[in-house]
């Protein structure tokens, strides 16, 4: 098997998983200033590509990520293994 240490690959990136406003602080520019925070710090550290998913349930966040300068991947399928329901 291959590891999935990400200095095996040619590019640096890393996986974006959570960003939460709470709902009476939206509209307010805190989740634009948190994205660009964050992606200052990885480009700092290196990191060359950012892949966040959006969860089905949560398709409304999808105008603010473009907003942001993000776009749909068309090139990649998302997987996700829960190891705590693993036998």
């Amino acid at each position: 098997m291959e590891s999935c240490d990400r200095t095996s690959v040619a590019q640096s990136w890393t996986l974006g998983y959570h960003l939460v406003v709470d709902p009476k602080y939206r509209g307010k520019g805190i989740g634009t200033k948190l994205v660009k925070h964050v992606e200052k710090n990885l480009q700092r550290a290196g990191v060359t590509k950012i892949i966040l998913g959006v969860g089905i349930d949560n398709l409304s966040t999808v105008p603010f990520y473009e907003k942001c300068g993000y776009k749909v991947m068309h090139d990649a399928v998302l997987f996700a293994k829960d190891l705590y329901k693993v036998h």
